[in-house]
């Protein structure tokens, strides 16, 4: 299905963990990392941000 898609349709792929080929076929991918986040000074998950 992705080989035969129209020419102006843009696939983005996300997630982790993808296969090779498909990250092949994607026009974009990101990857995203945390720098720095209130969990690690011991700040439970809060609704809204993290949920």
């Amino acid at each position: 299905a992705l080989n035969a898609r129209p020419g102006h349709q843009t696939v983005i792929i996300t997630g982790r963990g993808c296969h090779r080929d498909i990250l092949d076929l994607a026009d974009t991918v990101s990857e995203l990392r945390p720098v720095k986040h209130a969990f690690d000074a011991g700040v439970k998950a809060q609704m809204g941000i993290d949920y």
